[in-house]
């Protein structure tokens, strides 16, 4: 069965989305559309450049410690970089803390530091802010314990520097477990 006047109407919206749904690029010249889109794709490219500089590798290593007293534990993350200039703007320590302890970054010249229980603070700097590679050759993890029976896992340490035009953040350094004693009688 036919009612009429709805063929009509059909044949009006299929004639109008024909004539007016039109894609707005459909008038311009296909060199316009690819330039555009060259333009967007090296914006993007130069963002992404910019802000992924590929300094420090990635996580890497592993390392176990288990000190006999509840002292600072200073453990070297990873190497300066002396090829290129790099300046740490930030430094954060990836950790998960069963216990109570306190960590923190450092920079440190000369120290030969893997894993040690003594103090080598007269090698580093906590100052992180604007500290250039040729000054330091190292980043080192200090993790203090505040209360014995503490079991600190770390992850490496996420840095945020800058070198050359390039600006971003990594997660770099070793991956391993400190357990600290329990209470001495």
């Amino acid at each position: 069965m036919t009612v009429p006047g709805d063929g009509a109407r059909s044949l009006l919206l299929v004639e109008g989305a024909s004539t007016h749904g039109q894609s707005p690029q459909a008038g311009r010249p296909p060199w316009k559309i690819m330039l555009r889109l060259l333009a967007t794709g090296a914006v993007l490219g130069g963002g992404w450049w910019w802000s992924h500089p590929n300094v420090y590798e990635e996580v890497g290593g592993e390392f176990r410690a288990r000190p006999d007293a509840i002292v600072p534990v200073y453990v070297d993350m990873i190497p300066m970089p002396q090829d290129q200039p790099v300046s740490i703007i930030d430094a954060t320590a990836q950790v998960e803390i069963f216990g109570e302890a306190q960590t923190a970054v450092l920079l440190c010249r000369n120290a030969e530091i893997g894993i040690v229980y003594e103090n080598v603070e007269h090698h580093c700097t906590s100052g992180l802010r604007g500290a250039h590679s040729e000054h330091w050759d190292q980043v080192v993890l200090r993790i203090t314990p505040e209360a014995p029976d503490t079991v600190v896992v770390v992850d490496g340490v996420k840095l945020t520097y800058s070198t050359g035009m390039q600006r971003g953040t990594q997660l770099t350094g070793s991956a391993g477990v400190i357990v600290f004693p329990p209470d001495q009688p």
